[in-house]
C-alpha cells in the first residue's frame, strides 16, 4: 500500500515520504499507517481497512496543498476520517506549520 500511495503522489509537486523526510524543502508531506483492521466473514478475512495519517509540514501557507491532498485521496477511494485530523499546529523548534489529515481505505484481501 505504501508504494500505491507514493505512486498517487508522484506528480503532486510536493515531496511525499513514508514516515519521515530528511530533505531541505520548506514544504513536504509524510504519511504512515495508523490502524489496521480486518473485516471478517465465514471463511476468514474478507477485507482489510487501513487508516493513514498524512502530515503536511510547511513554513508557508499550506491550505492549497491541503485541498489538493484531500481531493486526490477522495478521487482514489480513500475516505476521510475527520475525527483523526489534528488542529493547525506550529512547531516552535522547527518553525514549521503542521497539519495531520486522516484517511482510510478498504483493501480487498
Amino acid at each position: 500500500m505504501n508504494e500505491y500511495i507514493l505512486n498517487l503522489f508522484k506528480d503532486f509537486g510536493t515531496p511525499v515520504y513514508y514516515l519521515q523526510y530528511e530533505g531541505d524543502q520548506e514544504t513536504y508531506i509524510t504519511f504512515q499507517p495508523t490502524i489496521h483492521e480486518g473485516l471478517y466473514g465465514d471463511d476468514g478475512t474478507d477485507t482489510i481497512k487501513q487508516e493513514y495519517d498524512f502530515d503536511i509540514f510547511s513554513k508557508n501557507n499550506y491550505k492549497d496543498i491541503e485541498k489538493r491532498l484531500i481531493k486526490l485521496l477522495l478521487e482514489n477511494d480513500f475516505v476521510r476520517v475527520m475525527s483523526g485530523d489534528s488542529s493547525e499546529m506550529y512547531e516552535t523548534d522547527t518553525k514549521y506549520y503542521h497539519k495531520t489529515l486522516c484517511f482510510e481505505r478498504i483493501v480487498e484481501e
